[in-house]
């Protein structure tokens, strides 16, 4: 029976350690060796990252201000929706449609911190007016990484865990042996 409760919980550990929101990093490389990192909060699901907060960036050394959102181009009314879950950002760089700007203006006013990578559009651009840096490449001709962010304490903590319940387990069996 305890055993049953033991591998219960271990299964349940991992099935919601997959569910809950990882940290990610993520960083574009510009065919002219410009780059630009940056890190987010997201869920991954398959190949893309959902639910996506907290992201910062960094254009050539230098950070983008303001609260970063992120949104998708929406090709039928030509601009950027910031809903829900619009952005597609993926570690396949060929499904990536996102904007990551410090305004949600579906029309881009307000907006002077900005990377967007858009296949359907064939376009990838980099702004940081507090620094002056721009670039623009498209598609392949630069390199895209977004990897998750490893979390080392997490395993460990629950193998810990699951060694205590096993040392309760034999004390317990061994209480009831005598």
């Amino acid at each position: 029976m305890i055993k049953k409760i033991l591998y219960g919980a271990a299964l349940l550990a991992v099935l919601s350690s997959a569910a809950n929101a990882a940290t990610f990093d993520f960083s574009y490389t510009f065919s002219d060796g410009e780059a630009l990192t940056g890190t987010l909060v997201g869920t991954l699901s398959g190949d893309q990252v959902t639910d996506i907060s907290n992201v910062t960036v960094d254009f050539n050394g230098t950070a983008y201000t303001g609260t970063l959102s992120a949104g998708a181009f929406n090709s039928a009314t030509n601009s950027w929706d910031y809903s829900a879950n619009a952005a597609v950002i993926s570690t396949d760089a060929t499904k990536n449609n996102f904007i990551i700007a410090d305004s949600t203006d579906s029309q881009g006013v307000g907006i002077t911190n900005y990377f967007y990578y858009v296949n359907d559009l064939a376009s990838i651009y980099a702004d940081n007016l507090n620094s002056g840096d721009q670039d623009l490449d498209s598609p392949g001709a630069g390199k895209w990484s977004l990897i998750p962010t490893p979390i080392p304490a997490a395993l460990p903590l629950l193998l810990s865990g699951l060694g205590l319940f096993q040392v309760a387990r034999r004390r317990q069996g061994g209480s009831h042996a005598r």
